[in-house]
């Protein structure tokens, strides 16, 4: 079984965290937890099943739904207020069942998820986001405010909800990476430093992958700093400026050496491959 990961979603708006892309909602006495983080048709896949596990001690009600989004620049993923033209989305062609499910304290649920292509299907990658709302009443979180001179009430609730991609491919290509515009930001006092990097991205597939940050020395001696994983570019954003945060290992400044930057495939095989790679001189 593949491995349940996690990621945090708070108020009326989804906060999909596409740096490692977790797919977790956390609600009253515990967490919604998804897996997997994405669904990718292509080929001749025609079916897909998502796990829900419900981590906590109270029954939990949830409603499924499909809502589009576009990704910014910096990663973020927004509400598509309308619908242009170009626009390629999968909700009419992938069907999913149950739309709504109630899960007891550490129960399981499988939402199963059937591909209907189109004979007559355009060339394209079509993506839409499967929408998972909590739908439970959540006390812990209710605020009453009274305002005693205009008698007015204000009963404010969260909504909480995660939404995970759902990608169908056909007669694509793959995307070509570009990684430019390395920008180092000065260490703090504990060693911590910000990487930051456009992703240049071609093509008609969304690229999805790992980037693995190491240190050379003068010696070409190796050493990884960190490791971030599930970072996408979606169709049809070109460019998505990234920021990464690690630490340098020990005595070593940032006045020596190199910083290797390496974009890798994420597809589950043994061997992946490098999708891009940029290298920055530390030197002054």
């Amino acid at each position: 079984m593949r491995p349940i990961l996690k990621t945090i979603a708070l108020g009326a708006t989804i906060l999909l965290l596409t740096i490692t892309e977790f797919t977790t909602i956390y609600a009253q006495g515990g967490a919604l937890m998804v897996n997997p983080k994405r669904c990718v048709f292509e080929g001749n896949k025609r079916n897909d099943v998502v796990t829900l596990y419900n981590d906590g001690d109270d029954t939990s009600s949830y409603a499924i739904s499909f809502r589009h989004y576009e990704m910014g620049q910096n990663g973020e993923f927004k509400d598509i207020d309308s619908i242009k033209t170009d626009d390629l989305f999968c909700d009419q062609m992938v069907k999913f069942f149950p739309r709504e499910v109630t899960l007891p304290p550490h129960g399981v649920q499988t939402i199963r998820l059937q591909l209907l292509k189109p004979k007559d299907l355009a060339p394209g990658e079509y993506r839409s986001h499967l929408y998972f709302r909590s739908i439970e009443r959540s006390k812990a979180l209710e605020y009453v405010r009274h305002d005693t001179e205009k008698t007015i009430t204000l009963n404010l609730k969260a909504i909480y909800g995660l939404a995970i991609p759902v990608i169908v491919r056909h007669n694509t290509t793959q995307p070509k990476i570009t990684l430019s515009n390395l920008t180092l930001s000065p260490a703090d006092t504990e060693g911590n430093a910000l990487l930051s990097v456009d992703i240049g991205r071609s093509g008609s597939e969304s690229s999805y992958g790992e980037f693995i940050l190491s240190y050379k020395d003068a010696s070409t001696n190796e050493t990884e700093l960190t490791r971030v994983k599930g970072v996408g570019v979606y169709v049809p954003l070109e460019m998505r400026r990234f920021t990464m945060r690690f630490k340098m290992p020990g005595v070593v400044s940032l006045s020596t050496g190199i910083l290797k930057l390496e974009y890798k495939s994420m597809t589950g095989e043994a061997k992946e491959s490098t999708l891009a790679l940029a290298q920055m001189s530390l030197m002054k």
